[in-house]
């Protein structure tokens, strides 16, 4: 299951398209890759969700579930009412397909994802998500680092979100890849775009609860930035009260890989904002070691075999330690990142460079 779920969207677009020259039409290519991919990414969420020798992993049940999602509900070239054609599927999100759209009055794509979950146990979910996504679009607007929502409207089939396309895969599609086959990637820039997105949102009383690096799109072209996406489980405080909610303890939302140790404690509710920090701090050891897994004890000795600086190590510390040690916020991490970033400026010529000693030592102190 784990080897199933390594190749990226990518690899089998390239592999399927390569064995279907002069085989097969390109709306049913299309298709089989829309059912790899599927097939993929479901063997992803079971191996970052349970041990792969748990009886989660070998549940009858989440086997079936995953057979029954491979196929997507729509197809390449339905039009929409709106005069979009759906060009390219670009996989599942929570409760809904995600689609590339493409439109002759309009330059730029538009991504469509569509509520597709038939089952009465989702329709709360759905509701919630299209009320999150008309959250975010009125709080939050636009945002460098967060995937733009455009309109939330429905058709004949249901309802779907309208959202900005972004075009160079998603963080996870990144870590996974082959060294040799990735693009260039600034990785304190991937972080800190993460971070201030993320930061924005805690400030507007949006908190992720599923952030991930499959969540974390890059735009193509050179020098890939981040941007922040699937707020579908989102958790969002009454703008009346702008402290974050507490999360219920019915049972943990989001994906277990990047929820902390207190989730699996139903006796206290969470703080959705340090959950959402938790999650930045694996994202950044998985950006830093280039590996999807979760952070092991002597993370931060495997963060010092990969030249991080102490000062950022105990950044990463703070955001997985414990709740009454971790960040309390987004803006809260990002306003320490900002300290670290000020110590970068380079010594006057033939002067001695204190700035690695100096970063050491705070490290220290705010350990």
């Amino acid at each position: 299951m784990a080897d199933l779920g390594n190749p990226t969207d990518k690899t089998i677009r390239i592999l399927v398209a390569e064995w279907a020259k002069d085989r097969v039409a390109p709306q049913q290519c299309e298709e089989l890759i829309a059912l790899l991919i599927n097939l993929a990414r479901g063997a992803r969420v079971i191996t970052s969700s349970g041990r792969l020798h748990s009886g989660y992993a070998r549940s009858e049940n989440l086997i079936e579930e995953l057979v029954n999602h491979l196929r997507p509900h729509r197809r390449q070239g339905e039009i929409l009412g709106t005069g979009w054609r759906l060009e390219r599927y670009l996989g599942r999100g929570s409760y809904g397909e995600v689609w590339l759209g493409l439109n002759e009055d309009f330059p730029a794509p538009r991504a469509f994802k569509f509520f597709t979950t038939p089952c009465k146990q989702s329709l709360t979910s759905i509701r919630r998500e299209k009320a999150n996504l008309a959250n975010v679009l009125q709080r939050l607007g636009r945002h460098p680092n967060i995937v733009e929502f455009i309109d939330v409207a429905n058709d004949d089939h249901g309802a779907f979100a309208v959202l900005e396309y972004v075009g160079g895969g998603s963080l996870e599609d990144w870590i996974r890849e082959e060294p040799s086959k990735r693009e260039v990637l600034e990785k304190d820039e991937v972080i800190r775009g993460i971070i201030a997105g993320l930061a924005r949102a805690h400030s507007q009383g949006i908190y992720h609860c599923d952030l991930k690096p499959a969540n974390v799109l890059l735009t193509d072209g050179p020098w890939p930035q981040p941007k922040i996406a699937d707020f579908g489980l989102a958790t969002v405080a009454s703008p009346i009260t702008p402290a974050p909610p507490p999360l219920s303890s019915g049972g943990p939302v989001g994906t277990a890989m990047y929820l902390p140790p207190e989730a699996d404690d139903g006796l206290h509710p969470r703080n959705p904002a340090q959950d959402d920090v938790f999650a930045v701090g694996v994202i950044w050891y998985q950006l830093v070691v280039e590996r999807i897994e979760r952070p092991p004890y002597n993370f931060a000795e495997r963060l010092e075999t990969h030249q991080l600086d102490p000062h950022r190590i105990g950044l990463i510390a703070r955001c997985l330690a414990e709740p009454n040690r971790r960040f309390r916020n987004a803006q809260e991490l990002e306003e320490m990142l900002q300290g670290v970033e000020a110590l970068e400026c380079e010594s006057p010529s033939g002067c001695f460079n204190v700035h690695p000693l100096l970063r050491e030592y705070l490290a220290r102190v705010e350990g």
